[in-house]
């Protein structure tokens, strides 16, 4: 406190010797004064005298600060506090004055006045405005994050508010507009340090103010698009694919899913070093550290494209043959992950994880098998052959139905000429009957009897 005292006292002397030579004794800040009469000169003459505080541009009027006059050798006339318009009115007989604004125990502002007459004086202080611009790490503004001012703890006395990340009182804070700048009005003079805070401290700088003035801080927050791409020297995009991203010294992290480009895209990430995982096709194909300080990072994982082509035994082509894709996941054991067809020309090409995979093909009457190590970008020709399963299925079902067509076949041509037998018979009878042969009763009775066994086998025949 003694160590406080003596400082404003030196600032005092300080101003007082700039203008009248004299010392001065720090008022007592709390208490307003009365106005102290001459004595000495009964007859001088008393003024109304308005004093007008402002910041040091005087565009802004400042209220609630302690003012105080002195004389010329260096008593305290009167002290009071400035309304909402800024203004004090005082009652002062001529002559000249100092007067010192303070807030707190801290000298804002001073000037000397001339009372010759009612008078308005506007007294400026050490008020400045600052605006903050904050960016990310790749210079693009930063909106709606959390700027705030903290000024060093020797201005202070004892009761002053401590913040745990800087040692130093809070003064102001402001958030950030959509262009990423943060507004402060009425700051005084003196050394500041200013934080930017979304989450985290992400960026500060210590400034001395001593005029109006607008600073930029570049923080160590930055988008990020992560590109996941196979392999291969095509880099084909490995869409759906899950993506953690975990800072390696704190408890931070991001998820997401690609899109259909291979793409996915974090919003204001911390600048540092993470661990990337990716997940695909319920495997993890990926993990690693990356450095983020850049805007786009590609990862290239250990995906190959596999690509065959279907053909009969006789090299024709096989067009939508079904392909249905096993992954080993454990000794002879295996999992269906993909099926799909083949296009017009008997071609499928897949992308897939390293690993050791069983392929199966079918088409109709044709399939065939491969098993393979995937560990690197892999094509083949596939000739699928007759299925000896099917190629049996179709002999134990053909051969019934053979027999039984060729039992149906029998009995339908020994129809056929039983038919043709009784109709050369009743051909015969009505040869015979015409020729006086056989007699009426005879060739009817016969011919009754033949027409009957021809409708049974085959219908009646039309004369």
């Amino acid at each position: 406190m003694m160590k406080e005292f003596k400082a404003q006292l030196i600032i005092l002397m300080f101003l007082v010797s700039l203008l009248a030579k004299v010392n001065i004794i720090c008022p007592v800040l709390a208490q307003s004064q009365p106005l102290i009469s001459p004595g000495e000169n009964k007859d001088q003459q008393l003024f109304n005298v308005t004093l007008i505080v402002t910041d040091w541009e005087e565009k802004n009027l400042l209220q609630g600060l302690n003012v105080s006059i002195y004389d010329l050798n260096g008593s305290l006339i009167t002290s009071s506090f400035s309304n909402k318009e800024g203004q004090i009115d005082l009652i002062l007989e001529s002559g000249k004055y100092i007067v010192l604004v303070f807030s707190d125990s801290r000298i804002v502002g001073s000037r000397s006045i001339n009372v010759i007459g009612t008078s308005k004086f506007n007294v400026r202080t050490y008020s400045y405005n600052l605006n903050v611009t904050c960016i990310n790490w790749v210079g693009k503004p930063l909106p709606n994050v959390l700027v705030l001012i903290y000024e060093p703890t020797e201005y202070y006395t004892n009761n002053s508010l401590i913040s745990d990340e800087v040692k130093g009182r809070l003064v102001k804070n402001a958030k950030t507009d959509e262009n990423g700048i943060a507004l402060f009005n009425s700051l005084w003079n003196g050394t500041y340090k200013v934080v930017v805070n979304s989450g985290r401290s992400i960026g500060e700088k210590t400034i001395n103010l001593t005029e109006s003035d607008q600073v930029t801080i570049t923080c160590n927050i930055t988008p990020l698009t992560l590109r996941v791409v196979s392999s291969s020297v095509r880099e084909k995009p490995l869409s759906n694919a899950i993506v953690l991203l975990q800072h390696s010294s704190e408890p931070i992290s991001f998820r997401d899913v690609t899109d259909r480009n291979g793409y996915v895209r974090f919003d204001n990430v911390y600048v540092g070093n993470y661990t990337v995982f990716i997940n695909w096709m319920d495997r993890e194909i990926f993990s690693g550290t990356v450095r983020v300080e850049e805007e786009t990072l590609t990862v290239k994982c250990p995906v190959f494209e596999v690509s065959f082509r279907t053909i009969d035994f006789l090299g024709n082509p096989l067009p939508y043959s079904q392909v249905i894709v096993r992954r080993m996941i454990g000794a002879g054991r295996f999992s269906q992950i993909l099926e799909n067809l083949t296009d017009e020309g008997g071609l499928i090409t897949l992308l897939l994880p390293s690993g050791i995979y069983e392929f199966s093909f079918s088409n109709g009457i044709f399939s065939a098998k491969r098993s393979i190590n995937v560990n690197r970008n892999y094509s083949e020709i596939v000739q699928c052959n007759i299925d000896l399963n099917t190629w049996l299925i179709l002999t134990l079902i053909s051969i019934p139905l053979l027999i039984l067509s060729l039992l149906m076949e029998r009995k339908r041509i020994r129809s056929y000429l039983e038919f043709k037998r009784y109709q050369n018979m009743l051909m015969k009878l009505e040869a015979m009957y015409n020729s006086g042969l056989v007699e009426y009763k005879i060739y009817r009775k016969l011919r009754e009897e033949y027409e009957t066994k021809l409708m049974k086998i085959g219908g009646r025949r039309v004369r």
